[in-house]
């Protein structure tokens, strides 16, 4: 990677940890791109978020973007830019951004994207995406994706990084995020967003999850709520 896509990566991860600036992006995008192209890139992101939800299955979870480790921004966001440059290896359907649909990509694979269909193209995670521990075996890492517009992005974690990067996969589902019991013990996730905790908001149990919640993300950088999170 070069000074300018790192200079690219770095600057749409700042934007992504920034509710505002990320609402601003979208507009002055909105403003510039022609109205059928934002149609179908609307569209496209609408069905990468359906994907998650419907086919991915239980135990993956979507966090606030402001609440990524540094490490797992950059990744997606460096990857972002190799594939809009046409740098990023990627599966023989040739995903490309004059024709928005849901891509996937793995921080375990840098600056390879495949579409939906040809994910398992991407391979199996042998070690944790934070710490580099190697359990063995697949089966000692937890998997989440997070969905950023048309991008899926998936991540394998130990246990151990699981509980202190993300607060534990199942933490949300014993102690719903903006629930009564939860804010209780100090959780500050969206109250609005997650249904008051009565029903996870993105099917089939995927909360939004906000930045320093001593209960569902502790030991991440705080950062402000987003407007409208009905706290």
């Amino acid at each position: 990677m070069n000074a300018d896509d790192a200079g690219d990566a770095i600057s749409m991860a700042n934007t992504l940890r920034d509710p505002a600036a990320l609402a601003e992006a979208g507009e002055r995008l909105r403003r510039v791109l022609p109205p059928e192209y934002v149609d179908q890139l609307a569209a496209a992101a609408s069905h990468a978020t359906s994907l998650i939800h419907e086919r991915l299955g239980p135990g993956m979870m979507r966090a606030l973007p402001g609440s990524f480790p540094e490490w797992l921004l950059l990744g997606m966001t460096a990857t972002t830019v190799a594939w809009r440059d046409g740098r990023a290896k990627v599966c023989p359907c040739n995903p490309s951004v004059t024709s928005p649909e849901p891509i996937v990509a793995a921080a375990w694979l840098p600056n390879a994207v495949t579409c939906f269909k040809h994910k398992h193209m991407l391979g199996s995670p042998v070690r944790c995406d934070a710490c580099g521990t190697e359990p063995g075996d697949a089966a000692g890492l937890q998997a989440g994706v997070i969905g950023t517009g048309v991008l899926i992005y998936a991540v394998a974690l130990c246990p151990a990084c699981a509980r202190e990067l993300l607060g534990g996969l199942d933490s949300p589902a014993t102690l719903p995020p903006g629930g009564a019991p939860a804010l209780a013990r100090g959780c500050i996730c969206p109250v609005c967003l997650n249904n008051r905790g009565e029903k996870a908001p993105l099917p089939p149990d995927g909360w939004y999850l906000a930045p320093g919640c001593p209960v569902h993300l502790p030991g991440v950088a705080t950062t402000k709520p987003p407007t409208g999170s009905g706290q």
